[in-house]
Parts: C-alpha cells; structure tokens; sequence
C-alpha cells in the first residue's frame, strides 16, 4: 500500500452551525459531491436518530452509510458503492473513513471553525491504495473535493441547510 495526503481550506460566509449542521447529515454531500450519486444509511441508529438531529454535546458515535458514486469515462459510466463511517465530534469536527475495492481507503478530518462573519472549513484527507492505482485515485479524489468545496459554498451561501 501507498499514501497520499490533501489539503483544502475555504471560507463560507455562513454561521457556523449552519455549516457544521449541513455538512454532518451525509445525504446532504449529494448535492455537492460530483461524484455521489445517493447515499443510503446501513445503521438502524441513522433510520431512527439521523446524526443531524443530534445536539451538540452527542458523544461521538460511528455512523455506517453506503455511498454510490458515478465514475465516467469518456462516453462510458459506471455506478460503484462503497462504505463510508462518519464519527461527528462536537463542537466543529467531522471524520470520515472510506474503503473499496480493490483496498483504496480515504480518510477525512473536517473541522467547521468560526471565523470572522463566517465559517472557515479545513479538510485533512489521506488515501491508501495500492501503489499502481495512489496516482489516479489522488486525481481523481483532488478534482472532486475541489468541486465539492466550490460547491459546498455555492450552496451555504445561497439556501437554507437541508435538514432530514
């Protein structure tokens, strides 16, 4: 296996909790991942306490989703799932560890700091794979992370948070 990190940082002028609430309820990430096509819960807990309801002073506590991206190449498309564990930690960080086939693994530490007017969003990522597939897969994650942040943005900046 080889390693590879990234790093993004944005501001949004948006309140705190509204980002933090925002980016914490995972069905949310389809509106501005471009690769996520939906998302469905595997946790009975997510069914019956989404973790957007839960308050801010919630002990962290794993919740279990599986995610259905869209990869396309040129005129071809495939949808591939994977499973994603997010662990929110109150007051202002997210983690999310990912894993697929054939042993790619990402691993996210976002924090939803206030700042100013606003909120700042900082995103640690690291990737595993196998050595033949770090290059692509670090492409690939860079390109799409970066929509995401411009996305996440575009949208905190203009809507109300969407809640479950």
């Amino acid at each position: 296996m080889a390693e590879a990190t990234f790093e993004f940082e944005l501001f949004v002028h948006a309140p705190r909790e509204r980002v933090y609430a925002f980016m914490r309820y995972l069905p949310n990430h389809v509106l501005v991942h471009p690769m996520i096509a939906w998302i469905e819960p595997l946790d009975e807990l997510e069914l019956l306490e989404p973790v957007a309801s839960l308050s801010a002073d919630a002990p962290p506590r794993p919740r279990r989703f599986r995610v259905f991206d869209r990869l396309a190449v040129g005129p071809w498309s495939w949808v591939f799932p994977y499973d994603v564990e997010l662990v929110v930690c109150p007051p202002d960080e997210l983690r999310f560890a990912a894993s697929r086939f054939p042993g790619v693994r990402l691993h996210n530490v976002m924090r939803c700091l206030e700042d100013g007017d606003g909120t700042r969003i900082r995103e640690r990522s690291r990737i595993e794979a196998p050595r033949v597939l770090l290059g692509y897969v670090r492409r690939v994650a860079l390109a799409a992370h970066t929509t995401m942040f411009e996305a996440i943005r575009a949208h905190l900046e203009r809507e109300p948070t969407r809640r479950p």
